[in-house]
């Protein structure tokens, strides 16, 4: 899943950049997209449990947990970077061809990250109301 969106985003970025940086620029989508995704999860268990997995009940001051955060989004980009660097060629040609290149448009990728940061908060507020 994470190789197609790599390629769908290396695809638009090598287009519209023609430049250096269309691995780097795909890279840095897929991982903050992977951070929602743990960030939709994390909530999603937090908000049905009511709460009793909190961050904030942690015994670890919050310039700690900021740092902690940002050092774990830093390993995960370089972890995706070397990665996708060694292997984006192969990528585009397994993927060339793809069916899903005329169902997916990637306009839905940005839909799905706004969607993974939003929903959460629609979810708890709607758990309020009922």
């Amino acid at each position: 899943m994470f190789d197609y969106i790599f390629y769908r985003l290396y695809c638009f970025y090598y287009k519209n950049e023609k430049g250096r940086t269309p691995v780097s620029t795909a890279v840095l989508y897929l991982s903050v997209l992977q951070i929602l995704i743990m960030f939709f999860l994390y909530m999603l268990i937090n908000i049905s449990l009511k709460g009793k997995i909190s961050l904030i009940e942690l015994q670890i001051d919050g310039s700690y947990l900021k740092l902690g955060f940002v050092v774990f989004a830093l390993l995960l980009n370089l972890l995706n970077y070397f990665n996708y660097k060694r292997k984006y060629k192969t990528l585009v040609e397994k993927f060339k061809n793809h069916p899903l290149n005329k169902k997916l448009k990637l306009w839905m990728l940005y839909v799905i990250g706004a969607g993974l940061f939003l929903f959460p908060f629609l979810y708890s507020a709607i758990l309020k109301i009922v």
